[in-house]
């Protein structure tokens, strides 16, 4: 039992590379919806310091909140997209796994190390910036 063909379950059909990616890559999609939404979250205090100014003075309450919600879908895709990046080297290991590329196995290890380091950090630093800002904007 070297190869992931022969490790496989009779009856079902081979994994291919392509297939290997797109599973990876497909659960890190997922897996990005929540700490995009914790930034987002946390760029509600954010835009309230950022654009300040510009929302006190906004002619109207919807004007205000259209530049509040401006910072936290910026502040929410680009951890959005930052999750995808991370999963790349994850997703390119596994697929290099089905090819039975030399090294494979480290890189993928060494790629899901990357995708949950980096996205367990991203979540990290989104909630604390959310509890400090939101504490700060509270108090």
């Amino acid at each position: 039992m070297d190869t992931p063909a022969e490790r496989r379950k009779p009856g079902r059909k081979a994994p291919t590379p392509r297939s290997a990616f797109w599973l990876r890559f497909g659960a890190a999609h997922f897996v990005s919806y929540p700490p995009a939404f914790a930034a987002a979250f946390a760029g509600v205090p954010l835009a309230m310091v950022v654009r300040e100014t510009a929302v006190l003075a906004a002619p109207s309450e919807q004007v205000g909140q259209r530049l509040v919600l401006e910072v936290c879908i910026v502040a929410g895709a680009l951890v959005y997209v930052l999750v995808h990046l991370l999963a790349l080297p994850w997703s390119r290991g596994a697929a290099a796994v089905i090819r039975d590329e030399p090294g494979a196995v480290e890189r993928r290890a060494r790629g899901w190390r990357i995708f949950l380091v980096g996205t367990l950090a991203t979540v990290f630093v989104s909630v604390v910036g959310a509890l400090v800002g939101w504490s700060w904007l509270l108090v």
